[in-house]
């Protein structure tokens, strides 16, 4: 998760490039719970909550909401619940996403509870191949 608050003060207007986040079963793979951030060329896999979840749960420094002025961008989600969970905040931006292998690719709220069969028959062809998914937004 990263986030804004308490004594560590402010992750606004960071950037998240190239990771890798692998099986991380109860939770999100990336938690954006800061503002004005560019998430980008990051390969998600495997999570039982979302790809991307775009947190508004948290408070800022200042007392102000997260979760506002994202902008999400070229990832390649597989095997989650949701590939992108979209709170409330405003100003986020989500393109050329690759999400394939998920029960929901863009999921309005703050949790998803999809099984993991559901997650696993998403999206495949009849030989058993992914069907990617371009999210455009």
């Amino acid at each position: 998760m990263v986030y804004s608050g308490g004594t560590d003060g402010s992750a606004d207007q960071t950037t998240i490039i190239s990771n890798r986040v692998l099986d991380t079963n109860t939770y999100d793979g990336i938690d954006i719970c800061i503002n004005g951030n560019t998430v980008v060329l990051n390969v998600i896999f495997g999570s039982s909550e979302a790809g991307i979840h775009l947190d508004d749960g948290c408070v800022e420094p200042d007392g102000g909401p997260s979760g506002n002025n994202n902008a999400v961008t070229k990832k390649r989600i597989s095997d989650v619940c949701a590939g992108l969970l979209v709170e409330s905040g405003t100003g986020n931006t989500i393109s050329s996403n690759t999400i394939f292998n998920a029960a929901y690719v863009n999921l309005a709220g703050d949790s998803c509870s999809a099984t993991p069969s559901d997650i696993r028959t998403q999206g495949k062809l009849p030989k058993g191949r992914p069907r990617p998914v371009a999210v455009r937004r």
